[in-house]
This record gives structure tokens, C-alpha cells and sequence, in this order.
């Protein structure tokens, strides 16, 4: 928190700080599932977060123990996510965001949660 709390000097501007972003994502990045680009000139922060193939696919089973198994685990990763956007709130509090879910398109795939950050896009959601 020591190091979020340094940025809080000035939270007015409309400024895209990824290395803050990144830092409020730290869980994600210590698990190596983590990867953000900025887009749109930088205006904008593209956010991949790689589902493991275990909890991308549980109808690959037909077992309710393995879809109650990936529902949970996918709840546990939304409120991380949750918790990071609201971190992000506190320095740049007018960003918006959308997310999306990638799964897997064959089993050679990486199944991923795409998180977007941008100020001007009408169709984002207020953190």
C-alpha cells in the first residue's frame, strides 16, 4: 500500500499511469498471468489476464464437482480484479473500463479475461 499511497499526490489529471496500473494487478503478475499494452495512442490500457486450462474449460469433465470448482475459482479472481480497479479509482478516478472473456478457441489456446482502460469510450463502465 506504500507504494500505491505515493501516487495519491495527483489524482485529478486524465493521465494513464501503467506502472501504477500494474502494480494494482501485482497478484496477477506474481502468478505470470499478467500482461498490459497501452492502445490508442496511449489512451488507453489493454489488460490480458491468462486463465489457467484447468477453470477456462470445465465442460470438458461433465462433472457439477468441476464446474462448482471453477465457478468459485472464478468468483475469487472477479473480486481480485474488483479490489485492482478499485485501487486504480484512487489515482486516475475518471477512467472507465470494460471486460471480456476470451476462452479457449481450440485446446492450442490460452484462455484469457481482457480487462480495457480508457477515458473517452462511451460504452466503459465507472469504476
Amino acid at each position: 500500500m506504500k507504494y500505491l499511497n505515493k501516487f495519491n499526490e495527483n489524482n485529478n489529471s486524465n493521465e494513464i499511469d501503467l506502472e501504477y496500473i500494474d502494480m494494482c494487478f501485482v497478484d496477477f503478475i506474481d502468478e505470470d498471468r499478467y500482461k498490459s499494452t497501452l492502445f490508442r495512442g496511449n489512451d488507453g490500457v489493454n489488460i490480458d489476464i491468462r486463465i489457467p486450462e484447468e477453470y477456462s474449460i470445465p465442460y470438458s469433465t461433465g462433472s457439477i464437482d468441476d464446474l462448482i470448482k471453477v465457478v468459485k475459482w472464478k468468483e475469487q479472481e472477479y473480486l481480485k480484479v474488483k479490489d485492482a480497479l478499485n485501487k486504480i479509482k484512487l489515482q486516475m478516478p475518471n477512467l472507465m473500463y470494460y471486460i471480456a472473456l476470451v476462452d479457449h478457441q481450440n485446446l492450442e489456446s490460452d484462455a484469457f479475461m481482457t480487462i480495457r482502460l480508457n477515458y473517452n469510450i462511451s460504452y466503459f463502465h465507472t469504476i
